[in-house]
């Protein structure tokens, strides 16, 4: 008994730093967004150029979620590490790019991504979710608003802040991709681009997801009949919510909306 009571402190102090509370290094470069914005695909672009074989099953030794990786073991990367955040503003954080999506494409797809996961129930309706979701009360990193809003009101005149909206990297990928890796200053060529691009497409990572799907320890307990690459499509909550919910998440999140773009 002693020992069991023993390796479980051992096992809490190990993951105790996880997420953000890990230990920040001064040329760490953050890809930080809320959930369901684009994270994933961001990776995969990035991945595919500093690597030639970037997909589900080594992403976290390249580009590390720091909710999945222990701290003690993110020391091991070499620096500048490149790491997947969902944080709301951290001023340790030097270097970012967020990648923000407009609030109502989040909402669709993250109702689906919880149903995979097991953590809502499929006869949710999509009312009751839309009320929890603008309250951010589906993970720990603030509401929508709250997760965007601190970064743009804390960085977005810093040359070390760089917002890239999803919709625009979907329209212009070469264009806004060549300026995030200038940003972070990653060596590429043109060529290199194109392919990290065609690698990248959803298609892609949709077919890399269901070939490794039984080593993807993320997805390891989620519903094997419902995918995590989706559509990633711009404009899938126009047939999705309703108008109702279309004007609760608006007016909930009017002037940051504003601030993007989005309406």
């Amino acid at each position: 008994m002693i020992s069991n009571a023993k390796t479980e402190v051992r096992k809490f102090l190990e993951n105790r730093k996880i997420g953000r509370n890990i230990d920040v290094i001064e040329s760490d470069v953050y890809l930080v967004s809320y959930p369901k914005s684009g994270n994933t695909w961001l990776r995969f672009l990035i991945g595919n150029i500093i690597s030639d074989d970037f997909n589900f099953t080594n992403m976290n030794s390249l580009i590390p979620d720091i909710y999945k990786i222990r701290n003690k073991d993110l020391k091991k990367f070499e620096s500048p590490r490149i790491l997947k955040s969902h944080e709301y503003f951290d001023p340790r954080y030097k270097k970012v790019v967020y990648i923000v999506r407009d609030p109502r494409s989040v909402c669709v797809s993250y109702y689906e991504y919880l149903k995979k996961m097991n953590k809502i129930k499929d006869n949710l309706s999509m009312d009751v979710f839309v009320d929890n979701y603008i309250k951010g009360n589906y993970d720990p990193y603030g509401s929508w608003k709250e997760n965007v809003g601190s970064w743009m009101g804390s960085c977005k005149d810093s040359d070390k802040f760089l917002l890239v909206r999803y919709e625009d990297l979907k329209e212009d990928t070469s264009k806004h991709l060549r300026n995030i890796l200038n940003f972070m200053n990653i060596d590429y060529t043109e060529e290199k681009l194109s392919c990290a691009i065609e690698k990248s497409s959803f298609k892609k990572m949709r077919a890399n997801e269901i070939e490794n799907k039984k080593q993807i320890k993320a997805l390891k307990n989620s519903r094997q009949n419902m995918h995590f690459v989706r559509k990633g499509e711009t404009n899938e909550w126009m047939k999705t919510l309703s108008q109702e919910n279309q004007n609760k998440i608006c007016e909930a999140f009017e002037s940051t909306l504003k601030d993007l773009g989005y309406i």
